[in-house]
């Protein structure tokens, strides 16, 4: 049985580690059509985010096998894919994002074995009690992860607009806290 909460200090290199092993840029054709991550964080940068905003993850006996890196706006110019997110996101007619306390999701991942076990939801039920203090979460979704759109959607995510990001067509999706 997975364990969710905020991760700890030694839970980054675990989280840093899942993230490679399923980056696109590592998996084989066949891998992809599973899921997969693109943006690439360093220790140093996941530590930045340790002080205010844990990334929320799923244990099993203190290895991590699923996470959701979490920063907050203002945190965001610690990272160039963070920057290019903001400045997307702020540029849509679907609110004034300006205006709003917004998490943005750096990445999502859980482990090949521990997919379809319901993590997604269970780590954001607990990052959305964990960051109640925020308006909504944001996040984008390359297009051609179906994985990451379904298990998205079922969380109750909500798309507001599409866009290239990163050179890759995605979707951006939103999750209301209150």
């Amino acid at each position: 049985m997975s364990q969710i909460g905020k991760a700890q200090p030694h839970h980054l290199p675990q989280i840093l580690h899942l993230s490679f092993i399923n980056n696109k840029k590592n998996l084989s054709p066949e891998e992809l059509a599973g899921g997969f991550t693109t943006a690439e964080y360093s220790l140093e940068f996941l530590q930045q985010l340790q002080k205010e905003t844990p990334p929320i993850v799923a244990l099993d006996n203190d290895t991590v096998v699923g996470y959701i890196i979490v920063s907050p706006k203002h945190l965001s110019n610690g990272h160039p894919y963070l920057i290019e997110f903001v400045d997307k996101i702020e540029n849509k007619d679907y609110k004034d994002f300006k205006k709003l306390q917004y998490l943005l999701i750096g990445q999502l991942c859980i482990a090949k074995e521990f997919r379809g076990k319901g993590l997604v939801n269970k780590m954001y039920a607990a990052m959305e009690e964990e960051y109640k203090d925020f308006d909504c979460a944001i996040a984008d979704v390359d297009l051609k992860n179906e994985p990451s759109r379904r298990a998205h959607y079922k969380a109750g995510w909500k798309v507001f607009g599409e866009d290239m990001y990163g050179g890759v067509p995605c979707e951006f999706i939103i999750k209301e806290f209150h």
